[in-house]
């Protein structure tokens, strides 16, 4: 489970790494960028923001 989706507070849990490391891959599709909702254009940008941060730290 990726720390960015835990609380900050974990009592009584300890948290290990996986080795090897377990990553999913999403896909997002939609039919077109003109006629998206603003809410969904931010999903994109986020998600493919993230997307390249995590492949640049790779």
């Amino acid at each position: 489970m990726p720390h960015q989706t835990l609380p900050a507070q974990l009592d009584g849990v300890v948290v290990l790494p996986l080795d090897p490391p377990c990553t999913l891959e999403i896909g997002l599709a939609y039919k077109s960028a003109e006629t998206i909702s603003p809410g969904t254009r931010l999903l994109v940008e986020v998600a493919t923001a993230r997307e390249a941060l995590v492949t640049s730290h790779v």
